[in-house]
């Protein structure tokens, strides 16, 4: 017979995938899976490496991301204190853009390192690994370090 925390140690080994904070948003989108890319914390939680995402950071192919922008669908913002400028939905939970920003990559090397998951094509763990590599470079911040490590040992 399995104690209480016995069945803790066993679930938090076995693989799983959460729901993406936020994709809802995706959905109302109406784009396919071929148009679009979900990167970073998104893409963690999907493969069940995070329990929860705060927003998703999206690549959507660039006549698509302009048809959004046009239909009211995405606004402008900024971060990093001006640093980078963005788009995301009205409520700020999914950020897009029609560029991938991460390495010297082809759109093409990044749709190849996608798994899609309850639907929403996501960066395989191997996509996550290179992404968060060039994240950390650029950015140098420690959660992105940590996220590395952890996909790193996988």
């Amino acid at each position: 017979m399995l104690t209480t925390s016995q069945f803790y140690i066993t679930e938090s080994i076995q693989p799983k995938h959460n729901k993406i904070h936020g994709s809802e948003i995706i959905k109302q989108f109406n784009l396919s899976p071929d148009d679009y890319i979900v990167f970073a914390s998104g893409a963690m939680v999907a493969h069940g490496l995070m329990d929860k995402n705060e927003d998703i950071d999206m690549y959507i192919k660039p006549d698509k991301f302009k048809l959004l922008v046009k239909n009211g669908k995405l606004k402008k913002f900024t971060k990093y204190d001006g640093q980078v400028t963005y788009y995301a939905d009205p409520t700020e939970t999914v950020d897009c853009s029609d560029k991938i920003f991460m390495g010297n990559k082809s759109e093409k090397w990044w749709f190849n390192h996608t798994d899609i998951i309850d639907g929403i094509r996501v960066l395989s763990i191997e996509g996550l690994k290179y992404f968060y590599r060039e994240l950390y470079k650029k950015l140098g911040q420690e959660k992105h370090k940590k996220r590395l490590d952890m996909l790193e040992k996988l």
